[in-house]
């Protein structure tokens, strides 16, 4: 929760999905301004200084969060897809692997076949980087860059290749690695697909109910004012 208070990813975000800043900025305090006019707006419809005097501090700041949670939640799609297409390139380079030669023409034989934006780019510049020298780091960049845990121990494994050769027990641990995760992201795939209506709901159903508990808190502050004042 303070990390999300704090927006410590802000800046990351910014440089991954390059924002600009004065806009985003801009952005945020269109949506202030609305969530703002709203609290006024009801707050006059009910006659009553106690709404403006809650509702307008709080709604104006979630809707000055609102741009930030829309970053997080593309970034949060963005690592699904990435996840997700990175067995459908292994599964390439398995294939290619045999036919190659060796490890650097097979990642750039794969690149035909790898046609998503998210990952073509980057498996390009692991080509350009390992053209010229072939440093482990180049490839943990890579796996760093899809962000799990499986691509940091497949990269390994690549690049022990590209050093010493394939040998048949590795082929085969990798083989058995990539089934896996191709069988896991398949039935996660799956699952993202049947909740995604689910997930761009959420957005909406917490303002929702934010609001309601805004207005809640609201009336029975003003029923205790009351109650107070009748004594």
């Amino acid at each position: 929760m303070i990390k999300f208070i704090l927006e410590k990813e802000k800046e990351d975000l910014f440089q991954v999905f390059k924002v600009n800043k004065a806009k985003f900025n801009g952005y945020r305090i269109v949506w202030a301004c609305l969530f703002v006019l709203f609290a006024l707006f009801s707050s006059y419809s009910f006659q009553n200084i106690s709404l403006a005097l809650i509702g307008v501090p709080l709604l104006g700041y979630l809707g000055y969060k609102l741009p930030y949670v829309q970053l997080l939640m593309q970034k949060n799609r963005v690592d699904k897809i990435k996840s997700i297409i990175f067995p459908i390139f292994l599964r390439y380079f398995i294939s290619l692997l045999e036919t190659q030669g060796n490890v650097y023409q097979t990642l750039k034989a794969t690149l035909k076949y790898v046609k998503h934006p998210l990952l073509h780019d980057e498996l390009q510049k692991l080509v350009n980087a390992i053209e010229k020298k072939n440093d482990r780091n180049s490839y943990l960049d890579f796996a760093h860059y899809i962000g799990t845990p499986e691509a940091v121990n497949v990269m390994s494994i690549i690049y022990d290749f590209s050093e010493h050769g394939v040998n048949k027990k590795d082929l085969k641990e990798l083989e058995t690695i990539i089934y896996q995760l191709h069988f896991n992201k398949t039935n996660e795939l799956i699952k993202y697909k049947v909740n995604a209506m689910e997930k761009y709901a959420n957005p909406v159903l917490i303002t929702c109910v934010l609001f309601t508990l805004s207005f809640v808190a609201v009336s029975l502050v003003m029923t205790v004012n009351d109650a107070l004042s009748g004594l």
